[in-house]
Order: structure tokens, then C-alpha cells, then sequence
């Protein structure tokens, strides 16, 4: 149907308003003659691109270098394509993509629909073109010229020409090193099932199990050392690139990485692919060592604090270190034997349970003394292993 809207009523803020075909005459709230008499630009969408960033499944970065930054996903995983393949920092691509989302056009911000020449807002070679794919379709944005406070603009697929904050520009000037994924391996410690390392020519192997724990089950059968075990999963966890050292190493010599020094490999519960890691060299320095992703040509640094020194030692850094252990309230007796001396204490209990000296002479003992001892040796556990 069609309406006819006239003027407001003079003294009020009513306008009138017919029907067409009709006879009568209206008067109705003057709001809605302020709702009907908007522009084009007030009519016309805001919005940059329309997308919705969960679904978004790569995202490209194009700069006037000629350099281009490719990201894709899988699943919850953003890897980047190009100018290098490695994994991708998930969280940084997926703020990118929410920037684009956000961008919103103010409506006195549109400069024209049919623009003659782009290169007037250097938009024939933008400083930046991001765009973001779903199957087959595509969005984009062009960033020209600088304007004051503004830079020039445009969609990928629309000719019209309009304003954005020039602070805009910052959000999609991204290096590829900046969207790569700073930690080593992303992984929970307590989800571990198995736990490989080749070093020192040998390969251990330690396995979670219900009864025990964590067992080493290569090269011999021993309880792990939970605690230097699960301190060193911590320290794999927390290992975050220090340089991107090379992305296409032609030759790997120079990282120690042609033959390396470890081989970690981390079984993840309900995870298909394991995580494997190859350990290189110290650099030269020492403080930080050469690793690369197993597959994968980037090689890069991270610190060696309490990762190297374990990851290189072998298993003998992850074997049980108790040496002995028993219920120091049941021992009975004691006996200290040197080249030349033997000392046996017992313990009485009549009337009272103590400590006596009954070699070389039966003589009382300091309490002090033999309970430190006996203390020490309950729970006694190496400070490391020297050789097997």
C-alpha cells in the first residue's frame, strides 16, 4: 500500500498522513516523518564485511611489497600458508578477523559510489588488502592513502569509496612472524599417555598406568621419578620461541639438527597425532638451543633452562631416584660399619622404648643422633644418577 505523508501540524509535532485510495486524514506521531526522510547514506549498510568470524576458514594479508600472509584452519587450528607453513597463532589470526567484523562506516563518511580513478586514494595499489574466505565467497578491504585522521577505503567487491580511522591501517599491518604460534607444543601435562625420548643412542619409554603412575618401560623397567618427569612436561609446555631462526634451512649442520641431539615424542589421550620435537645444539651462548617440529622445515631457539640438560641426558634423568625407603617408627636396629670400626644401636623397650649402644661397649646413646640418621635413611633419594 501506499502512503502519503504531508506536513506537521502547525503548533504540534503531529504530521498528517493518507491513504492512497483513501478519503481520510490522518494525524500521527511527527517521529515518523524524521524515520521516512533519510538519506541514502542513512539508509545504506555501515558494515565493512558481513561475517561471521567462527566461520571464517582462511584469511589472506596483502601488502604493496608484493608479500602475502595465508592463514587457514582446521578444525580450532589456524596454520599459516604462506610465505611459510607452521602453526599459526590462533588467538592473534582470530582478532584479526574480529577487526575486520567490527569495522563499522560512519554515514558522512562516504566519499562517492563511482570512483574515476582509484589512485587518487591509492587505492590502485592499497597499503593493505585483507580478506577473509568461507568456501567459495570471499570479503575484503582495501586501505589507500592517509587523510589527516582518516584513510581511504574500499570493499573488495564493491566500488564505493569512504572513509575509515587511520588507526585502522595498524590493525592488519602484520608481519608473518607475528601470527605464528609462539609456544613450542600446546599440550596439558595431565592428559600425557606416553612419553618417548631417543638420546645418547638409546630410546626410553614411559607410559602412564593405573597402578604406578608413570613407568619407564625402555630400555629397563623402573618406576619414573614423577616429579622430575612431570617438571620436565611442564617445561616442554613452556617453551616459547625466542627467534624464528630459518624458515627453509638449507642445510641443518649449523642447528646440530642433521643428526640430533634428542627426539622427544608426546602421546596426547584422544589426540591421533603425537607431538614430536627434535633437539639440536646450544647456540653459542648457551643459553638457548636449536629445535624444530618433526615434519616441519622451520628451525628456531628456545631457552635451554631446564629443558636441554634432561632432554639430552636420557633416562637416566627420569628413572625413580629413591634408594631405599621403609617405616622409620619399626626399625629396630642399626649398624654403622667403617675399615675399622663397626657401631650396632638397638632398640629397647623395657621399661621404655630407646636407643642403646651394644657395640663396640653397650652404652646409652645420644636419641638425637640415631633418629637423624634413621630419619635420613627412610625416604633416601639420589641427587642423580652418575652411570648405570
Amino acid at each position: 500500500r501506499t502512503f502519503f505523508v504531508g506536513s506537521k501540524r502547525v503548533g504540534g509535532n503531529e504530521v498528517y498522513m493518507r491513504v492512497e485510495g483513501g478519503r481520510e486524514v490522518y494525524m500521527v506521531s511527527g517521529a515518523l516523518l524524521e524515520k521516512l526522510t533519510k538519506t541514502m547514506n542513512d539508509l545504506r549498510s555501515k558494515d565493512v564485511v558481513e561475517v561471521d568470524p567462527n566461520a571464517v576458514e582462511r584469511l589472506e594479508l596483502q601488502y604493496p611489497a608484493g608479500e602475502t600472509i595465508l592463514c587457514s584452519r582446521t578444525g580450532e587450528n589456524w596454520r599459516l600458508e604462506e610465505p611459510v607453513s607452521d602453526q599459526g597463532d590462533s588467538e592473534k589470526i582470530m582478532q584479526v578477523i574480529h577487526n575486520l567484523n567490527a569495522l563499522r562506516i560512519d554515514k558522512n563518511d562516504f566519499i562517492t559510489d563511482k570512483p574515476e580513478d582509484l589512485s587518487k586514494f591509492g587505492l590502485d595499489n592499497p597499503q593493505v588488502v585483507a580478506t577473509v574466505y568461507k568456501g567459495d565467497s570471499s570479503q575484503g578491504l582495501l586501505l589507500g592513502h592517509r587523510r589527516d585522521n582518516k584513510v581511504y577505503a574500499k570493499r573488495k567487491d564493491d566500488a564505493a569509496v569512504f572513509f575509515l580511522k587511520d588507526m585502522t591501517v595498524g590493525l592488519f599491518e602484520k608481519s608473518h612472524n607475528e601470527l605464528r604460534d609462539k609456544k613450542l607444543a600446546r599440550f596439558d601435562p595431565l592428559y600425557v599417555t606416553k612419553f618417548e625420548l631417543r638420546a645418547r643412542g638409546s630410546v626410553m619409554s614411559i607410559e602412564k598406568t593405573e597402578q604406578y603412575d608413570y613407568m619407564v618401560l625402555k630400555p629397563v623397567q623402573v618406576m619414573a621419578d614423577r616429579d622430575a618427569f612431570k617438571g620436565f612436561l611442564e617445561a616442554i609446555k613452556g617453551l616459547e620461541v625466542q627467534n624464528f631462526v630459518a624458515d627453509k634451512p638449507t642445510e641443518l649442520a649449523s642447528y646440530g639438527l642433521d643428526s640430533p641431539q634428542a627426539e622427544i615424542v608426546i602421546t596426547i589421550k584422544d589426540v591421533p597425532k603425537p607431538i614430536e620435537i627434535q633437539v639440536g645444539k646450544k647456540d653459542e651462548r648457551g643459553y638457548l638451543c636449536y629445535v624444530k617440529r618433526a615434519g616441519e622445515a622451520p628451525v628456531f631457539s628456545v631457552k635451554a633452562e631446564k629443558f636441554y640438560e634432561p632432554a639430552t641426558q636420557g633416562y637416566l634423568a627420569f628413572r625413580d631416584r629413591l634408594v631405599i625407603e621403609f617405616n622409620r617408627d619399626k626399625a629396630k636396629r642399626l649398624m654403622l660399619e667403617r675399615k675399622d670400626k663397626r657401631f650396632t644401636a638397638e632398640k629397647t623397650s623395657d621399661p621404655k622404648e630407646i636407643w642403646e649402644l651394644s657395640e663396640p661397649v653397650k652404652v646409652e646413646t645420644d636419641e638425637e643422633i640415631i633418629n637423624n640418621i634413621i630419619w635420613s635413611l627412610s625416604f633416601l633419594k639420589a641427587e642423580g644418577y652418575v652411570a648405570e
